[in-house]
């Protein structure tokens, strides 16, 4: 465990094995972060398997947000009624059309045919751009660069999934959640 993990992270994992037991789930099988948020300006934490990928899901939702408000901070998105709907409908209603255009507007990339490998290297460092300015607050172990999907993608987006697909961990998901929560990212 790590150096300022919280004295109850070892109770916490022991009590998830023991409650899990029964459906043979085991040690190595789940990831557990936990956040100490009682003094909001020494966060302390720890974790059992933090840094282990887990499967993003929609929580990948949840790290587009703050990209937004980071964009429109920059100049880079403009505050819209549109931009609006699609954050709320991203997170209220979790769906993935809304999810995917704030992606696009975020990293400006959209979906289309195939492109030439030099467009197509521009295009991926465009979409990068996310995983960049997460990893520059010390992010570390996610992936956050693929659009959401039902029936899979096409096209630019088919390519670039092959290899860049979205990865998160509960140490880096925890983070967000509390740095939401502390209002360092998201305002009204």
């Amino acid at each position: 465990l790590p150096v300022m993990a919280l004295p109850t992270i070892i109770t916490v994992a022991e009590d998830a094995i023991k409650q899990f037991e029964k459906q043979e789930l085991k040690a190595d099988d789940f990831a557990i972060t936990v956040l100490d948020l009682s003094d909001p300006a020494n966060v302390k934490s720890g974790s059992y398997r933090g840094g282990e990928g887990i499967y993003p899901a929609s929580v990948v939702k949840l790290f587009y947000l703050p990209a937004a408000h980071k964009a429109m901070g920059d100049g880079k998105l403009m505050d819209s009624q549109e931009l609006g709907r699609a954050m709320g409908d991203m997170i209220g209603k979790s769906t993935n059309d809304a999810t995917n255009w704030i992606l696009e507007a975020v990293t400006d990339t959209g979906n289309g045919p195939l492109l030439k490998e030099d467009e197509m290297k521009a295009w991926a460092e465009r979409r990068n751009s996310i995983n960049r300015w997460f990893s520059s607050m010390g992010y570390s172990g996610i992936n956050l660069n693929q659009k959401t999907y039902n029936e899979g993608p096409y096209g630019r987006e088919k390519l670039f999934l092959e290899n860049n697909r979205n990865r998160l961990t509960t140490d880096a998901t925890a983070r967000l959640l509390s740095e939401i929560v502390l209002r360092k990212y998201v305002s009204d």
